[in-house]
């Protein structure tokens, strides 16, 4: 007797297609909060007059949940997760590997922003106020922030661009290059530091302080009149200071 092993052939399902969407919420009341909390994907966040957060998205295998309590307006992305007793390649034919988030946000220009983007890319610009900027692997890119600046990647390109005004900024990686290019002259105490890697400004400093050690280095110094505070630390890296 002959047996004749059957092979089953599964055709995987259809690719599964962004879907767009769209969200708006009213601060009751002047200068509120925004905290943005994304795992996968890319997001934009932008001024506009009003009051209120508008959020339109485009998403795959994933979800966007939108809250607001008081005078913060909550941003979170959510993704699907298929369950399947298959092998990977099977788990990756039916589309639960890929997921795709992509967030433009607008906000009034004097609200406070939280964002933090586990991979992805994550870019703010043009708000006068409080901004904290996390990126895990990626790349985060600020401009023309009009409060103080707390920005954080641990993977990546870190990169500011305009004007920082006389606040305490703190510019912080692990493994990647921080890059802050200014029209002008900041005025600000400047204290960056390298493990690996060199640091560079290409502005004067008032009573400088350069030490380089065998793979790293440190800056100290006053730019302007001092009045605010630029701190930098890289890991494995480089700091510069440019002018634009």
């Amino acid at each position: 007797m002959q047996c004749h092993e059957q092979i089953r052939c599964v055709a995987p399902p259809a690719r599964t297609e962004m879907k767009e969407l769209y969200f708006e919420e009213t601060f009751p009341a002047p200068q509120g909060m925004l905290d943005v909390n994304v795992k996968v994907g890319k997001v934009e966040i932008l001024p506009h007059n009003g009051r209120t957060v508008t959020i339109s998205a485009q998403v795959e295998n994933a979800d966007v949940i939108v809250t607001r309590s008081d005078n913060v307006v909550h941003v979170q992305s959510e993704h699907h997760h298929q369950k399947t007793n298959g092998s990977w390649l099977e788990r990756l034919l039916n589309g639960s590997f890929h997921t795709k988030v992509i967030l433009t946000i607008h906000v009034p220009d004097d609200c406070e922003v939280q964002a933090n983007v586990s991979t992805g890319k994550l870019s703010i610009s043009g708000i006068n106020a409080s901004v904290t900027g996390r990126v895990i692997t990626g790349d985060l890119s600020l401009s023309d922030i009009g409060g103080p600046v707390y920005a954080k990647s641990v993977t990546g390109k870190l990169r500011y661009d305009g004007i920082l005004v006389n606040a305490n900024h703190r510019f912080e990686t692990t493994t990647g290059q921080i890059s802050l290019r200014l029209p002008k002259e900041p005025n600000a105490l400047l204290d960056a530091s390298t493990m690996t890697g060199h640091v560079r400004c290409d502005f004067p400093l008032s009573q400088p302080q350069h030490k380089k050690h065998l793979t790293g280095g440190k800056l100290r110094g006053t730019l302007g009149s001092g009045e605010g505070s630029i701190k930098a630390k890289v890991v494995t890296g480089s700091f510069q200071l440019k002018q634009a």
